[in-house]
């Protein structure tokens, strides 16, 4: 595995991404440490190979991971000049702050500018950071830095190796949501209930207490402290009134936390398992005190059984039982009307009750993992809604039994034939069902008063015994109205004792004279007795038919069921047959598609930017749909090739659409992108807007990718000395003019005629807008149906390199007619508002006012300096205008100063309107003897569009240190430019050296060699940084560290000191040596050279 791993490190440092997947498919570890290389991450981060970096944190690569001289893989990408890389590092979560051994964080050991404006541009993110999202990223540790962050409102730190909170985050006033959920905290910070939560997650950490100060988070929503080894809560946590939800399930509590029952207002509480894993978990009898709570969770708690309190939470709309040990459904649960889901899971359940019935709200119940028989299978498959169908039926079919066991009873009170037709009348029956029961052969009225509730009950479906009574008692037949009110009360109770008791004994007054009478009595009994026997022997007979009849019946229904079910069979068999059959015409068609597609293709490459066309079909055809016939015509396609279209082999509207728009692009007589704008005003008519989006990025794609093309207008002058430039265009293209940057995208040759103007005399005050670029006079030869795009420079500093940054209604193209002034739509690119020309205009990009107040103004620092005297140097350092001509100027207006000045440097900047800026000098080995204008003074920087504005400059003198001095070192400065805001953050800063070497004492270079060994022995390991501070180039360290016969880091160490001695010659001194060693903070190794 170890060659494995190598071999996964080799692979990213050559930036071999299919063998990198390659290797972590095969289940090497992507975070496999060298001692001396690191990781892959490093490796691939050091070369700068982007792709590889992705795949690699995409499989896991720890971000944070660091060598052994603390170096993370941002450091590499950082000190090497890889923006690309830095970027996908910084949105993977690295941390910024990490230092390596010689104390330099990332942006630190940065040199290029590109680099460093990736990282000045994540920090002016990060400070408007409103949610910070850094699971799964292994952190340690969150730096004290995180309370810069004062507009942060969601902080995600959840599956980390977090111990501690960092004090800072105590600081941050808009905090409303925080999740630590998987990480190692035991304790908050102090001061942790100034914050303002609203969602605290403390998920599975380390809390055996919980801190009293979350006791004082008023206005806390949700709080979570399941899975942590927590014995009790703080009598405290009852002042939260406004907590909604809580978690406290898989806690190891000796017992239930009452305080948890004074929190009233809970609506959502998971309490499963409080007690810990293996310990009962009762729920408290007195629950139904949280009389608002909608979602309860009791799972996995070694339940048998629900205290009468959970019946009393009306309010429950959601519980969760599973995992517990019930053998039956509670029956509080029956009594939660308002439960709309249930999950009884995994537990011992075998049926299911009827009064379930009850839950008529219930969507959704869970009841898998169960050992029920009762509803049968099929039925529990088929989910919730048939299981209490079922449930429901059973309920309809018991009840009618019931019911036809009572009619049978009630049937015996009726004795008359009248009772008979009026019983039938009462209950609807008809003339022909009541002449049916009457015509009978038996002429017993009961057994006719039975036929007849039989049929009212087959024929009414609100048949009951209250009903019976009801309507009884409409048709005045009290007697019977009254026995049906005594069988619905009585419900089937058991026949009384009918035996009777031992014979009373005669009284001997009475004589023999009434034993005869007796006999004749009791005979007449025995007789009736039998008759009614006999009766009933008929009745049962009767009913065992009718029970034969029915079953015969319900045979029949069986296999007419059997034979539907057989026909429904065949039919799906032949949708079956039907759908493989549509399949294929389905695959031919998309062969059609693809050919189509292909001859489109073919189409846009001749047009140029064959992908984004491609796309735009595929996005427009598909969404476009049946009004592909009238986009047609509204572009001008003939009605006959339209038709010719439809009657086409194309099978649906897509196929057509694409069609459409291909003969549309074909014949178009501008070409793209011109011809979008067509498209675009054709879908507004049509009432498309839904798809303006798609046209609009196909637009924006067009003229950004278009090659650009510098052009030289010529230049003349009119009376009033205004400059008038004029050039010819030859053809399609892109063309961008130099001195003024205004550009034009033409599908043709045309003549360009421009001036800048006075803005002051010619653009109206306007309280809205504001100039954020030059006004121009623009005339161009081309004629009115020939679409050209005007390309206006602005001075904006825009964050985001497609100017997205600035929405349609931020940003607008003024045009300026007879004084009359029209806003264009524009689209904005991070140097030009696109727009389209129209004739005889003013032109000029503007913002609105409160929007152009945020946005920063492109300028430049520029540095200046003399040559040096033997007393010491003059710096000017000048704010500018950023122009391609500004610094032209500049260096002759300088050139013209004694002693004479040469350019040294010039640094992008972004500065704000009317904000003044003042610069901060400081100076090491030298002394500064005279600086203009000294702070807290500065210049005001006016935002000015004046095309040739130099602004006022810094002056400083810096003296250098007498000749006498021992040991003397390079003269250096630090210049820092600043808002004079106090809140305001430096805009750029720039370390400089002074000197060329020559004042400093210099030995002959062969004395330098004999430190090499000694440097070699103690300071290999930091090599590279000492190179860098030599001013090698990174070429040449690569060369070094890979070339075949440097087998470790002494080697390369000696032979960067040998080439570095023989490219610089005399100048490679042993005091440069010692200051390269200095500023690389060996100070030891100094000491010891120094006495050597």
């Amino acid at each position: 595995m170890e060659e494995k791993e190598k071999e996964l490190r080799d692979a990213a440092g050559r930036g071999d991404e299919v063998r990198v997947q390659q290797l972590l498919a095969e289940g090497v570890s992507v975070n496999a440490e060298d001692s001396e290389v690191g990781t892959a991450l490093h490796l691939a981060s050091e070369k700068g190979h982007t792709g590889t970096v992705q795949a690699l944190l995409t499989a896991g690569a720890n971000v944070e991971a660091r060598d052994k001289l603390n170096w993370t893989p941002l450091h590499e990408a950082a000190d090497r000049g890889h923006p690309e890389c830095v970027k996908v590092l910084l949105k993977a979560g690295a941390n910024t702050v990490i230092r390596t051994g010689l104390k330099k964080t990332a942006e630190e050991l940065a040199e290029q500018e590109d680099v460093l404006e990736v990282f000045e541009l994540f920090k002016g993110k990060t400070s408007a950071l409103t949610m910070v999202e850094a699971y799964h990223c292994r952190l340690t540790s969150i730096p004290e830095e995180i309370g810069q962050l004062q507009k942060l409102r969601e902080l995600r730190l959840d599956n980390n190796m977090l111990t501690q909170l960092p004090q800072a985050i105590t600081t941050l006033p808009n905090l409303q949501y925080i999740d630590l959920s998987w990480n190692k905290i035991d304790t908050l910070p102090d001061g942790f209930s100034r914050l303002q939560l609203r969602q605290l997650y403390l998920l599975s950490n380390r809390f055996k207490e919980i801190p009293e100060e979350v006791c004082s988070l008023l206005q806390l929503d949700t709080f979570s402290v399941s899975y942590n080894p927590l014995k009790c809560l703080p009598d405290k946590i009852s002042q939260l009134r406004g907590l909604r939800t809580m978690y406290m399930s898989r806690c190891q509590f000796d017992e239930f936390p009452r305080q948890v029952l004074q929190l009233e207002g809970l609506e959502r509480l998971y309490m499963g398992n409080w007690a810990g894993e293996g310990n009962p978990s009762p729920v408290p009898e007195d629950i139904g005190r949280l009389r608002n709570l909608q979602v309860l969770g009791l799972r996995d708690g070694d339940l048998e059984s629900l205290p009468d309190g959970v019946g009393e939470l009306l309010q429950l709309t959601d519980l969760d039982v599973a995992l517990n040990r019930f053998t039956s459904v509670p029956e509080q649960i029956t009594n939660l009307s308002s439960i709309r889901k249930l999950d009884l899971s995994k537990n011992r359940i075998s049926h299911l009750p009827l009064t379930l019935k009850r839950l008529a709200q219930l969507e959704d119940m869970d009841i898998s993992g169960n050992p029920l028989i009762y509803p049968p299978p099929d039925v529990c498959k088929k989910g919730t809604a048939a299981i209490m169908e079922f449930l429901r039926r059973e309920i309809k079919n018991n009840e009618e039994r019931e019911l036809r066991k009572h009619v049978y009873r009630f049937s015996r009170n009726v004795t008359e034939a009248h009772e008979v037709k009026a019983l039938s009348g009462a209950l609807g029956l008809t003339s022909d069902q009541i002449t049916k029961i009457l015509d009978n052969d038996s002429n017993d009225p009961s057994l006719q008063a039975h036929k007849a509730l039989l049929m009212w009950i087959e024929t009414y479906q609100e048949a009951s015994m209250a009903k019976l009574q009801q309507e009884l008692s409409d048709f005045s037949m009290d007697r019977l109205a009254e026995e049906a009110g005594r069988f619905k009360a009585e419900r089937l109770k058991p026949p009384a004792d009918t035996s009777g008791g031992p014979p009373t004994k005669q009284s001997t007054v009475e004589g023999s004279s009434r034993v005869g009478h007796q006999e004749g009595q009791q005979t007449k009994e025995k007789i009736r007795q039998a008759e009614q026997k006999l009766v009933q022997m008929q009745h049962h007979s009767e009913i065992q038919q009718a029970m034969v009849s029915s079953l015969r019946a319900e045979v029949t229904r069986l296999m007419e069921k059997d034979e539907r079910a057989q026909k429904v069979l065949l039919d799906h068999k032949q949708e079956v047959q039907q759908l493989q059959e549509a399949n294929v015409a389905m695959a031919s068609q998309v062969d059609n598609l693809l050919q189509d597609n292909e001859k489109i293709r073919s189409q846009v490459v001749l047009l140029g930017g064959e992908q984004h066309e491609s796309e735009m079909l595929t996005k427009l055809s598909c969404r476009l749909g049946s009004d592909w016939r009238r986009l047609g015509a509204k572009l001008g396609i003939p009605e006959p090739r339209l038709d010719n279209i439809q009657q086409a082999g194309y099978n649906n509207a897509i196929q057509r659409a694409c069609k459409v728009l291909a003969v549309w692009m074909c014949g178009g007589e501008h070409g793209l992108p011109h011809d979008l704008k067509q498209l675009e005003t054709v879908l507004v008519d049509m009432d498309r807007a839904d798809l303006l989006d798609i046209v609009r990025t196909a637009y924006q794609n067009y003229i950004k990718e278009m090659s650009e093309v510098k052009v030289e207008p010529e230049a003349s002058a009119e009376e009033e000395g205004v400059t008038i430039w004029s050039v010819e265009l030859p053809g399609r293209g892109k063309y961008v003019c130099k001195h003024t940057d205004l550009g034009v995208v033409t599908p043709c040759p045309v003549q360009l005629t421009y001036r800048t103007v006075n803005p002051s005399e010619h653009w109206p005050e306007n309280e809205d807008w504001e100039l954020i670029g030059p006004l121009f006079h623009i005339k161009c030869n081309h004629g009115d149906d020939v679409p050209v795009e005007l390309l206006l420079p602005h001075i904006l500093d825009l964050s985001q390199e497609d100017g997205s940054a600035l929405t349609s209604d931020e940003a607008k193209a003024a045009h300026v007619l007879a004084g009359n002034t029209t806003l264009h739509p524009a689209n904005v690119t991070p140097t030009h508002f696109i727009t389209r020309h129209q004739k005889g205009s003013l032109w000029a990009a503007v913002l609105r006012k409160l929007r152009a107040l945020s946005v920063n103004r492109r300028g430049l620092f520029t540095l200046f300096k003399t040559s040096q005297t033997p007393h010491g140097v003059d710096i000017k350092a000048h704010i500018v205008s950023n122009t391609k001509g500004i610094m032209e100027t500049l260096q002759e207006d300088l050139s013209k100063l004694h002693p004479m000045f040469y350019p040294w440097d010039s640094i992008p900047c972004s500065f704000r309107p009317h904000q003044v800026y003042c610069l901060l000098a400081s100076v090491e080995n030298g002394t500064l003897a005279h600086a203009e204008p000294r702070p807290p003074g500065g210049l005001k920087y006016e935002g000015t569009l004046d095309r040739d504005r130099i602004y006022p400059s810094f002056h400083m003198t810096v003296q250098k240190p007498s000749p006498g001095t021992k040991h003397p070192q390079h003269l250096r400065i630090t210049l820092q430019l600043y808002p004079q805001a106090e809140d305001s953050n430096v805009v750029c800063s720039c370390t400089r050296y002074l000197d060329d070497g020559a004042a400093i004492e210099q030995r002959r270079s062969d004395d330098v060699s004999e430190h090499f060994y000694f440097i070699k022995e103690n300071v290999s390991v930091h090599w590279r940084d000492l190179a860098h501070l030599l001013r090698i180039t990174r070429a040449d360290i690569d060369a070094i560290q890979y070339k075949p016969a440097n087998r470790d880091a002494k080697d390369c160490c000696m032979d960067m000191l040998e080439e570095w001695q023989r490219r610089r010659g005399d100048a490679a001194t042993l005091q440069v040596l010692l200051q390269a060693l200095t500023e690389a903070g060996l100070q030891d190794i100094v000491d010891q050279l120094s006495t050597m």
